[in-house]
């Protein structure tokens, strides 16, 4: 299980002294430490690994458990932030097709993601609602559109009163 838990931080792409090195942070820890300063999550994504490891070492499994319902936690939240932040360039850039596709291409990969966390904080009737919204035809959605997947979002996961500056 220490092996385990230990490639899942690996994946996340964190250095080991995260978060007071954010420089090396890779894949999903990029995304994490981009979205800190409105989250707050990369103290307590860090906290929850180191917790759950220790936790593993010491054969506490509730706390373990605990952890790692925290980690997916916090790692959805990112997830929906980074979607937020990407419809929002998708609607400054809507203009410019590759622009405007790229963020929203990017918007729905992360969106996407939300449906595979079992304990997600979306419902699946807001996720589909999302998923429709940004639709598959990045040339035939609009700004009402766009404005739709992020407000179902914001509200989703209580990001409303950041979801501009996202």
């Amino acid at each position: 299980m220490e092996h385990h838990w230990d490639e899942a931080f690996g994946y996340l792409g964190l250095p080991t002294d995260f978060p007071t090195n954010t420089s090396d942070a890779r894949f999903i820890g990029k995304y994490t430490n981009s979205q800190d300063g409105v989250l707050g999550t990369n103290a307590l994504v860090m906290n929850a690994y180191l917790k759950g490891r220790a936790a593993i070492s010491n054969n506490d499994k509730a706390t373990k458990e605990a952890q790692a319902t925290e980690v997916r936690k916090q790692v959805e939240l990112v997830f929906a932030s980074t979607a937020i932040h990407y419809l929002n360039g998708a609607k400054a850039d809507f203009a410019d097709d590759a622009l405007r596709i790229h963020q929203l291409s990017e918007a729905y990969a992360f969106a996407w993601s939300l449906k595979y966390n079992a304990d997600k904080v979306i419902s699946d009737t807001d996720w589909n609602d999302v998923m429709n919204a940004i639709g598959t035809n990045f040339y035939a959605i609009t700004t009402a559109d766009i404005d739709v997947a992020r407000n179902l979002l914001s509200s989703a996961y209580n990001l409303d009163q950041h979801k501009d500056h996202l």
